[in-house]
């Protein structure tokens, strides 16, 4: 048998500790790289999603004041004095004097008066005739609110009235005689929270979303189809917004996939939504894991050297 050399071993030695250190140096500085990745990925969603929140709330504020506005309004009242005391709605009572000012802002389909009882009294004429009576819970958002406008949410109980509306109250002789119920195009808030092009800061997989108290989207997936009201998000992230918490997390998300995600709640009068961010984890990583790679294959290619 050959016996090793004290200059071979000395160049296995030395050998052996250059690919040690570079195995050792590259998995601290990919750790570390890796670290700083995830931790800029998730400032870079926390960022987004406050933006976002700032535009969805600045959004409803405008028309909650538009509302208010409406209500206030000196036809409104004329109209609703008229109309209060009858029980069967109305379209035939001047419908184009309302309609077209209410309509001529973009963001309403149309417009309801409901008694103090929650029973339709005036319908304007571009809305369907299913729109039913209110039930017991949206009642009791106006007993909350009495004096206020608020944002009355999606219904996945009451299917007749699944529409996204404001409400405030109509009052005369300094006492609340009615409501007025504004009804919100349906896609607005998809104007701001959904981004499919990938130069705008969420690249091929990131996207912003809004879910309400039961975990059902109130805005457009960027992968699923006609999500709204009918894709259910049941994650950390929202639950732990749903109670009032904010931060970030890596998570499997509702379409069971690994993404980095960004979570708080959005403070809208008569809303408990929350706002989301995320992207996935394979893109926020892909360029970490191709200088892994990197220097595992400088790793192999000096022991083969030697």
């Amino acid at each position: 048998m050959k016996r090793t050399s004290l200059t071979e071993k000395m160049v296995l030695y030395f050998l052996a500790l250059g690919i040690g250190s570079i195995v050792i140096t590259g998995i601290f500085s990919f750790f570390t790289a890796r670290s700083a990745l995830l931790e800029r990925t998730y400032d870079q969603l926390t960022s987004l999603r406050l933006a976002r929140q700032a535009q969805i709330e600045t959004f409803f504020n405008d028309r909650l004041r538009e509302t208010a506005y409406f209500a206030g309004a000196e036809s409104t009242v004329n109209l609703t004095r008229k109309m209060v005391s009858s029980k069967i709605p109305d379209t035939s009572m001047e419908p184009e004097k309302y309609e077209n000012v209410i309509l001529a802002s973009g963001y309403y389909n149309g417009f309801f008066i409901f008694d103090k009882n929650g029973r339709p009294i005036y319908k304007s004429p571009t809305v369907s005739d299913d729109f039913a009576d209110l039930q017991s819970n949206e009642m009791q958002l106006l007993y909350e609110h009495p004096q206020k406008a608020f944002i009355n949410d999606y219904s996945s109980t009451n299917k007749a009235n699944n529409k996204l509306s404001c409400i405030s109250a109509i009052t005369i002789n300094g006492e609340t005689a009615a409501y007025l119920c504004l009804i919100i195009k349906p896609g607005l808030i998809d104007n701001f929270m959904l981004e499919e092009d990938p130069a705008r800061g969420l690249g091929y997989t990131g996207e912003t979303y809004l879910v309400g108290p039961d975990y059902l989207m109130r805005s457009q997936s960027r992968f699923i189809q006609n999500s709204v009201m009918q894709t259910r998000v049941i994650t950390t992230p929202v639950i732990k917004a749903l109670e009032g918490s904010e931060g970030v997390a890596q998570i499997i998300d509702y379409r069971n996939i690994e993404v980095l995600s960004s979570y708080g709640k959005a403070t809208i009068n008569g809303l408990k939504w929350v706002i989301l961010a995320e992207i996935d984890y394979g893109e926020a990583t892909a360029s970490i894991y191709i200088i892994r790679n990197n220097i595992m294959l400088l790793t192999v290619l000096i022991g083969l050297a030697f």
